[in-house]
């Protein structure tokens, strides 16, 4: 595990330079987010390896599309804005782990807005990806998302049909494989808390 100072193009590669081209070769798999500028560098420096698009990162998307019309909606129904501010938790949660309270403030907010319905319904079918192991029923159970996301017309949900195909290999990739950069995330996270708790920090060696 490293840690770099910088994440400009010319530092990966400088980085990465300092393995062999026959050990870059024997590498198999890459999991990162979906950043066009690194996987441009991780095609270049690994070429034999398969790239994965981190399940955390491609779950996330969908979910803050979804934060997104909430925020909208918020704004919109002013007479609500203080339920959808204060419960948008309970959208993020799996349906099947709310308590009852959970349950009846959910169906209160879905009520009021369809357009918060509509993303919502989005967000839970995407989630049963995961129930989902062929490669095939994968890519179909992808493209049939992509379908319903765009005849919902939600302009929170515009940019997946750009983003997923560009990243299809890769997104299919992230649900086939059991690799993640789960670890990783909860490191970077923990690293992030300690930086606000600390007022950020002067110099990247401490």
């Amino acid at each position: 595990m490293d840690i770099l100072p910088k994440r400009d193009t010319r530092a990966l590669i400088q980085y990465f330079k300092t393995f062999s081209k026959e050990a870059r070769e024997q590498i198999k798999y890459i999991v990162m987010d979906m950043s066009p500028l690194f996987r441009l560098v991780m095609q270049t420096m690994f070429p034999h390896a398969h790239i994965v698009a981190d399940r955390y990162h491609v779950c996330r998307l969908v979910d803050w599309a979804l934060e997104r019309v909430r925020k909208r909606e918020q704004k919109q129904l002013v007479a609500h804005s203080r339920m959808l501010k204060y419960n948008r938790r309970i959208l993020m949660k799996n349906p099947e782990k709310l308590t009852e309270s959970a349950q009846i403030k959910l169906l209160e907010i879905l009520r009021i807005s369809e357009d918060l319905r509509r993303a919502y319904g989005l967000r839970l079918a995407f989630r049963k990806i995961f129930k989902i192991y062929s490669i095939p029923n994968i890519e179909r159970y992808i493209q049939v998302w992509l379908k319903a996301v765009e005849n919902n017309h939600l302009p929170e949900f515009n940019n997946f049909k750009v983003s997923f195909i560009s990243w299809f290999p890769q997104i299919v990739n992230a649900f086939v494989l059991p690799y993640s950069n789960g670890f990783t995330e909860g490191c970077n996270n923990n690293i992030k808390v300690l930086k606000r708790i600390s007022y950020g920090l002067r110099h990247f060696e401490r």
